[in-house]
């Protein structure tokens, strides 16, 4: 069943300045008190963080991003090292980031790429802020993933890639599974079915964006699940992932079967 909350979306004309600027990559006034997003007048918008996925760093969410402040919203992307940190440690240094900032909003929602979508559900069950909006999760590997298995085999790999990746896996352990809250507010999520080289085919089964798998995506209490094509590398800037994006932190659903040619389905709080 889909859940629906009715309210005015955040970027309903009139609503909100034009200088609404964004965290982290405009540089303020001279005279802004720190924090300020120089919001004049009207209702204050909602704010979205957006978190990226292992080594791919804030630039990578640059698309939705840009689409999110078209529609009003207040965005922050922070970055956060993904290589060198736990997601333990990790849990913290955000709590801290959003902390420092001062902007005003009624509302946060999240949006969260791969690995992000980990972070964000350790962080909220921790740290869930009181005006908690919705959560949108892009090919986030809620069950893990098969070639993460694989890759942490390796010495080497181990060593660039860092301790987050060795929780990435299918076999987690009793720490990182205890991170990781139960699904009890709005979620949303966006897994992709196409891949750009043979291991997703050879070493993930079933449906995969090679590097997870469709259903690892999923998780329980998920509100909605979209599938799209798209890879796993190309599917946070990929267009119809965007407007998915869009719509469920709009609407609290994802675009209907019949206005896109995507795959999508309501979810019920069954295990998928």
């Amino acid at each position: 069943m889909r859940h629906r909350t009715h309210h005015h979306p955040a970027g309903q004309s009139g609503s909100v300045s034009s200088r609404v600027r964004e965290a982290g990559d405009t540089e303020r006034k001279p005279g802004d008190p720190p924090g300020s997003w120089g919001i004049e007048d009207g209702p204050v918008p909602d704010r979205v963080v957006l978190l990226h996925g292992l080594a791919a760093g804030r630039r990578s969410m640059r698309v939705i991003q840009r689409a999110l402040l078209a529609q009003g919203f207040q965005v922050l992307n922070p970055g956060y090292p993904s290589l060198r940190s736990p997601l333990s440690e990790l849990v913290e240094l955000l709590h801290q980031k959003l902390a420092d900032e001062k902007q005003v909003a009624v509302r946060t929602h999240f949006v969260t790429y791969s690995m992000g979508g980990l972070l964000a559900r350790a962080y909220l069950a921790r740290y869930r802020p009181s005006g908690l909006g919705r959560v949108v999760m892009i090919a986030p590997p809620n069950r893990g993933s098969e070639l993460a298995d694989l890759v942490c085999r390796i010495r080497l790999a181990r060593w660039v890639l860092g301790p987050s990746a060795r929780e990435l896996g299918t076999a987690r352990s009793p720490e990182t599974t205890a991170l990781l809250s139960d699904i009890a507010y709005p979620l949303g999520i966006i897994a992709g079915n196409r891949f750009l080289d043979p291991l997703g085919w050879m070493l993930i089964p079933g449906a995969n964006d090679g590097r997870v798998s469709v259903r690892s995506t999923m998780v329980p209490g998920m509100t909605g699940h979209a599938v799209i094509p798209a890879s796993h590398h190309g599917i946070v800037r990929n267009r119809d992932a965007v407007d998915h994006v869009v719509s469920f932190l709009t609407r609290g659903e994802f675009p209907s079967l019949r206005a896109r040619g995507s795959r999508c389905r309501a979810a019920s709080n069954r295990d998928p």
